[in-house]
């Protein structure tokens, strides 16, 4: 039985004022402190983030989504890559030839190589 969450808590509040008349106010209190505490142990799950899927952008199309780098940076960092950027690359389309970024790996790689230019220079 689904119940839309209008009814549900216009449910919640009869049953609360209903206590509230039978056994005082201490009812009423004590039943939304373990309400509250419920909802500690399980929190909606709309309040939980979904584990975020890491995109495959086109490399083409990649200022769509971020500012920096500039494609053809990016470009730039596929033809002379030697510093781990193959790893960030994926292969996509019919034929295998479209060039994808995958973000999250692009993200890690771009602070691993700042971390180690900041540490090269201190």
């Amino acid at each position: 039985m689904e119940l839309a969450n209008s009814e549900i808590q216009e449910r919640i509040d009869f049953k609360i004022k209903d206590c509230e008349k039978r056994f005082g106010k201490e009812c009423k209190y004590l039943v939304l402190e373990i309400i509250g505490l419920e909802k500690m142990i399980k929190p909606n799950v709309q309040d939980i983030e979904k584990p975020r899927r890491s995109r495959k952008i086109p490399l083409v199309d990649w200022n769509k989504y971020h500012d920096y780098p500039t494609v053809s940076a990016l470009r730039q960092y596929r033809f002379h890559s030697k510093n781990g950027f193959e790893d960030v690359i994926e292969y996509g389309g019919e034929n295998g030839n479209r060039i994808l970024i995958n973000e999250d790996k692009f993200f890690i790689w771009y602070d691993n190589i700042s971390n180690s230019k900041k540490t090269k220079q201190a």
